[in-house]
């Protein structure tokens, strides 16, 4: 028995994915458009980052000219954040795995401290805000309203006020750095 098949270079995929991720000069291409933006390190991508942008990509889809921007953390931010055993991958491989969702628009990297910056250039409806880094606590279950740690994420003050914040909250357990210590802790 022959079955067809189709053969298809991995390189054509990474070209495609390539052409999403911008530098600021793009950020125009974005004008006119519904922006739903997010951001995270992106350092081992897992089904917490997936469930993120896959919600993003559902307020997306709510509007008709809506584009869905994703911030990957510079590499030289990661490591002044989290140490100099981060990141695990390098910022450019970071920013193609997610350019590579079919569901992102546009992927840019930035410095946490630019970061600002950025959200004041890019004309955003809605800011969503992974639990980890917005507010205080990982138990939300008697927390009828969430506290933002503006200390931490000074960027949320500076959206424009039609700009609606989400903080999209999970359990705490999947996270990059318990998956780094799962793997560096040896099974029986």
């Amino acid at each position: 028995m022959v079955i067809d098949a189709l053969t298809v270079a991995s390189e054509v995929e990474f070209r495609l994915a390539a052409a999403k991720i911008f530098d600021r000069q793009r950020l125009s291409e974005l004008s006119g458009r519904s922006v739903i933006l997010t951001k995270g390190s992106f350092d081992i991508v897992h089904a917490g980052h997936l469930a993120l942008i896959s919600y993003c990509s559902r307020l997306r889809n709510a509007h008709e000219s809506g584009a869905l921007v994703v911030i990957v953390e510079s590499d030289a931010s990661m490591r002044h954040r989290k140490g100099k055993a981060r990141p695990i991958q390098d910022e450019s491989l970071r920013a193609l795995q997610i350019a590579l969702q079919p569901m992102v628009d546009a992927v840019l990297t930035s410095d946490y401290a630019d970061l600002g910056k950025l959200i004041q250039e890019i004309k955003l409806i809605c800011y969503v805000k992974g639990m980890d880094t917005a507010v205080n606590t990982r138990n939300l279950a008697n927390t009828p309203n969430l506290t933002l740690d503006l200390k931490r994420n000074p960027e949320m003050s500076l959206p424009h006020a039609s700009c609606k914040i989400v903080v999209f909250t999970d359990n705490g357990e999947i996270s990059t750095s318990a998956l780094i210590e799962k793997i560096k802790t040896p099974t029986n």
